[in-house]
């Protein structure tokens, strides 16, 4: 199966998909910035938005300083969890350490459960099929680690809010 990435600046608001309540995330084990291997549920406590990210990936890291504003505008109501899927966990290390970026940020190998859930499965005219990765992507995750959104609004739309604020 061959693999094609993709990436988006923004996601199209009508697009939004809203995901049925008993579908949850698999309860994978992600690194921290520490080495620390977790797994995924232990750190969702509350309302979560999950950030999908790489180092190489541009509008992924656009999109920092926004999550960030977030992140301040909603301090205790809310966690941002950003996964890394960079298969180079040294090169993801040393980025963060030279952006100062080590906030809730966790990395998850290649192959991973967690990196099923952020593709899609797709077939060309020719009948072979392929996957699509398609990152930044934002899910929107509840305390009892059900799935409320596989596309929210990137941060720098403004409109991100909006459906937090629904949630809340």
């Amino acid at each position: 199966m061959k693999k094609f990435v993709h990436l988006f600046l923004l996601f199209p608001l009508l697009c939004n998909t809203i995901i049925a309540q008993s579908e949850s995330l698999p309860d994978v084990e992600v690194t921290s910035v520490d080495g620390t291997k977790i797994k995924l549920q232990k750190v969702i406590d509350k309302l979560t938005i999950l950030d999908f990210w790489a180092t190489w990936c541009t509008p992924c890291i656009a999109e920092n300083p926004y999550l960030d504003k977030i992140s301040d505008q909603y301090k205790g109501k809310i966690n941002i969890l950003s996964i890394s899927i960079d298969e180079n966990v040294d090169k993801w290390k040393a980025f963060l350490t030279k952006t100062n970026k080590t906030r809730n940020q966790f990395w998850v190998e290649a192959n991973n459960e967690l990196q099923d859930v952020i593709t899609e499965k797709k077939t060309n005219i020719r009948g072979e099929a392929y996957t699509e990765l398609y990152i930044p992507r934002f899910f929107l995750i509840d305390k009892n680690f059900n799935v409320l959104s596989r596309e929210l609004p990137p941060p720098s739309t403004g409109q991100l809010q909006k459906v937090l604020d629904s949630y809340l």
